[in-house]
Formats: C-alpha cells, sequence, structure tokens
C-alpha cells in the first residue's frame, strides 16, 4: 500500500510532499473542526483524548480568533446594533 501511495503522489508531482501521517492529522483537523467530539475522533485515530486535547486543542483557539482579539470599544456591533458604551 506504501508503494501504491509513494506512486500515486509521484505521478501528481507531490513526491514526499504529504506522508501517511500528515493525512492523519489532516483527518483529525478537518473532523474537530466540523465539530465532531473529540472522543469519536480520539477513537477512530487511536489517540488518547489526552493528545488530541493536547495537540489539536489550538483549532479551537484558532477558529476563534476573530471573537478573541475583536475590537469594539465604543463601536456599534452590526450583529447588535447597538453601541456597547
Amino acid at each position: 500500500m506504501s508503494d501504491a501511495y509513494k506512486k500515486i503522489l509521484e505521478s501528481l508531482g507531490m513526491k514526499g510532499a504529504y506522508t501517511f501521517y500528515s493525512c492523519r492529522s489532516f483527518y483529525v483537523n478537518e473532523r474537530l473542526k466540523e465539530g465532531v467530539e473529540v472522543f469519536t475522533v480520539a477513537k477512530q485515530t487511536g489517540h488518547s483524548i489526552a493528545i488530541c486535547n493536547q495537540y489539536y486543542a489550538k483549532l479551537d483557539i484558532q477558529s476563534r480568533a476573530d471573537e478573541a482579539t475583536r475590537r469594539t470599544y465604543g463601536k456599534k456591533r452590526a450583529d447588535e446594533g447597538e453601541s456597547l458604551f
């Protein structure tokens, strides 16, 4: 299977670009972004829940960056239609 995978990547001009591990990591990232429970993803990939939380918790932080860095000092928020002060 590994040789076939390598041949496919080579035929696409992507030799060495992606490993099985990086594909697995991509899968975990995408499932967690979709809101799949950590327990389910951990079970599917053979991770422990602790490892999922340790390495993939940053996804939640990254996906909420706008919320965490939004500046609304005295401005009207379009979604609320009212002044904050």
